[in-house]
């Protein structure tokens, strides 16, 4: 998948969602010439390569670098707790997790206000108050890229 996010200025920031290696990847054009990479666009992003005249460039310059789901238990070490993307790091196609991380903070809140003579019951009520809501905002945002990538054109 490709995506084009519009700048203040007129431009676009453009990202390429795609999968390390196999044939429509980042390791399919590792190491090629520029007819092959502007080839590779052309053939696959015809519409877009127009309107990307630093295509070869950017292609040079800008890393690759994965995303990732996180999930992890326990979220908590004695009084290490973790919140937000140290906890449940999701990938960005649903746009909530900063909202995801908030909640965090708001629930560890309301545990250990909860909780005021307890510490150790107050970071495990928060732990068990957030979890399975991690989890699911993490499905969510993975189904969103499926949709995305595959119906948004429908």
């Amino acid at each position: 998948m490709m995506i084009a996010l519009p700048n203040i200025d007129g431009s676009f920031t453009c990202t390429l969602f795609w999968p390390f290696e196999g044939e429509h990847s980042f390791g399919a054009l590792a190491g090629a010439d520029d007819d092959a990479i502007r080839s590779f666009f052309e053939r696959h992003y015809a519409d877009a390569v127009p309107h990307m005249p630093t295509l070869l460039e950017d292609w040079r310059t800008n890393p690759a670098s994965p995303l990732v789901t996180m999930r992890c238990r326990p979220w908590h070490r004695g009084r290490c707790v973790l919140l937000g993307d140290a906890a449940h790091a999701i990938v960005p196609f649903y746009g909530q997790g900063a909202n995801a991380s908030f909640e965090d903070v708001e629930a560890l809140v309301d545990a250990l206000a909860s909780e005021p003579g307890d510490l150790d019951a107050a970071i495990s009520a928060y732990e068990d108050e957030r979890i399975d809501n991690a989890g699911a905002i993490a499905e969510l945002a993975l189904d969103q890229f499926i949709d995305m990538r595959d119906r948004s054109g429908s």
